[in-house]
């Protein structure tokens, strides 16, 4: 029964250490959220932050101005950063917890 409970510590162990290595972005830095800059392509600034985390796409428009914008999101810990693309161009980025 003891070995039986040790298994299960160390599975709980091994899953609570790999839900915190998988949150960890090591491209989640103030350097790189400096780099990215308004009008930037989406493809540059996917070339040195990779894949986003999370993506959200929508479309529409504005006072007649057809557009479509996508929010990325590159996480690591308590860090994010985020950027709004606007047909694949960033128009803004923020920074929480740095």
């Amino acid at each position: 029964m003891r070995m039986f409970r040790n298994g299960v510590i160390l599975a709980g162990l091994a899953l609570a250490m790999s839900l915190v290595i998988g949150c960890s972005n090591p491209n989640v830095t103030l350097a790189n959220f400096e780099r990215i800059q308004s009008g930037m392509s989406r493809n540059d600034v996917l070339g040195f932050m990779g894949e986003p985390d999370d993506e959200d796409s929508g479309g529409g428009g504005f006072a007649g101005f057809a557009a479509t914008g996508t929010k990325a999101v590159w996480k690591s810990g308590g860090k994010k950063i985020i950027v709004t693309f606007v047909d694949d161009e960033v128009l803004l980025k923020l920074r929480k917890g740095f």
